[in-house]
């Protein structure tokens, strides 16, 4: 990655700007915004406002070209679309029990900016995606005055994607009320990760307060569903953002069928759309790469795909000649996966082992997909975290573009310490914002 499209600030430690910041995110920290566990990444990071422009819309592009699968591939059958995508009857039974979208009003994009401009590995969409979480934190952070001082004088920008995120989702839940009084919002955590992302879903709830709401972060089991609608502590609830998904209804249908119930009879609505993790897998990167449906595209679709999309294949007996020669190139990754759980790189095995571990997979029951494999751009950072303070190291780093109601809406950066093959948020890495600049 070139000076010209790329900056940032690595100047030693001791300086006044790293002690501002290392000072204001040790408040974030004694505040629960900030978990104890939690890595940020203390240089301030910039890429040209070009740049910058082309990564987001490139999502929102590409992610709407996901959306329109379902119609374009499989006659608008979505049951059809989630076998293809490797789900189970259940758990599509599940996404699917309220109305289908049309859109991605909450997703992100795993780019990497490579000497061939972006590459998108994934395309998270949904409710709870990582990286968003520590917005509001890293904005108290940002606006600390030494902080703030230089980011002014580089004249850099940011998109406040915590801000847009709860503009949609106050947009999304007047719809659900009658009255004209205070906006009741429920956070409802899954039960399996409620306490391990505490930090996360108070975040999201004081983003909604800044906008008015009234937001509790809850259970389930602390809703009440009535015939008239759903309440908690006797207030009526107007709007329940989720943090469960499919796998949580299908393991508690008797906790989670009433709510769904209640929002089928307009009762209360319900956000992110259950059915968002249909199209928020990987599979969904093998469909556009098909060639069995390349007719399907238009000319300006097919060259996003060769432009922005590593080339992406279902694991079949169908490819597996071929991609047996291809071993040095390519990542095996299960398409439903989550912080690098389950990758495996062709070049760790010899030719026999890479052969075995195939056709291992192929005799499970999970679908996997075989990805070109994208290398990261690197840089020396200064980072930080609660237990190590502020130290620096050589970082590989892939952005995270932000799309909110099909708009571009910001940028966020991992990076985790050079010679780590999976760059994700359970692999050691840091977090940390990226500004935007005429300048670069």
């Amino acid at each position: 990655m070139s000076q010209q499209t790329y900056y940032s600030l690595d100047d030693a430690p001791a300086t006044a700007f790293f002690r501002a910041f290392s000072e204001a995110a040790s408040e974030q920290v004694s505040k629960g915004m900030v978990s104890l566990k939690e890595r940020l990444v203390a240089s301030p990071i910039a890429i040209s406002t070009g740049l910058a422009s082309e990564v987001g819309e490139a999502t929102i592009r590409l992610i709407n070209l996901i959306y329109s699968l379902p119609d374009r591939l499989f006659s608008g059958d979505m049951r059809a679309f989630g076998k293809a995508c490797g789900f189970s009857d259940d758990h599509i039974s599940a996404m699917t029990v309220l109305p289908s979208t049309s859109c991605a009003p909450f997703a992100r994009s795993d780019a990497y900016l490579t000497n061939d401009g972006w590459k998108f590995t994934e395309f998270n969409i949904g409710s709870s995606i990582g990286g968003f979480h520590l917005d509001e934190a890293l904005k108290t952070i940002e606006h600390h005055p030494l902080v703030a001082a230089h980011i002014s004088a580089q004249k850099f920008t940011r998109k406040d994607t915590a801000r847009l995120w709860a503009a949609m989702v106050i947009s999304e839940a007047n719809k659900f009320r009658s009255d004209s009084g205070i906006l009741n919002i429920r956070i409802v955590a899954s039960l399996d990760y409620r306490l391990r992302f505490a930090h996360w879903n108070e975040a999201m709830a004081q983003s909604l307060r800044k906008l008015g709401a009234n937001v509790t972060v809850c259970e389930i089991g602390n809703l009440e569903v009535r015939a008239d609608g759903v309440y908690m502590n006797k207030k009526r609830i107007h709007y329940v953002y989720r943090l469960f998904g499919a796998s949580d209804i299908c393991r508690h249908p008797e906790l989670y069928s009433p709510l769904i119930n209640s929002a089928k009879e307009g009762n209360i609505g319900i956000g992110m759309p259950l059915d968002s993790r249909l199209f928020s897998n990987k599979a969904t990167l093998a469909l556009l790469w098909d060639p069995i449906y390349v007719s399907s595209y238009s000319e300006s679709e097919l060259a996003d795909i060769r432009r922005y999309v590593p080339k992406t294949l279902l694991l079949t007996e169908k490819v597996l000649a071929d991609v047996l020669a291809l071993q040095s190139s390519l990542v095996a990754k299960p398409v439903n996966g989550e912080c690098g759980k389950g990758v495996i790189f062709g070049e760790d095995f010899t030719v026999s082992e890479w052969a075995s571990h195939l056709r291992d997979l192929l005799a499970s029951n999970v679908p996997y997909v075989l990805q070109q494999r994208i290398f990261a751009s690197t840089s020396s950072l200064i980072g930080w975290s609660s237990d190590s303070g502020l130290s620096a190291d050589t970082f590989g780093l892939v952005f995270g573009a932000f799309a909110i109601d099909s708009r571009y809406a910001g940028l966020m950066v991992r990076a985790t310490p050079f010679g780590g093959k999976v760059l994700s948020y359970a692999a050691d890495s840091y977090t940390g914002m990226v500004f935007e600049s005429d300048a670069i």
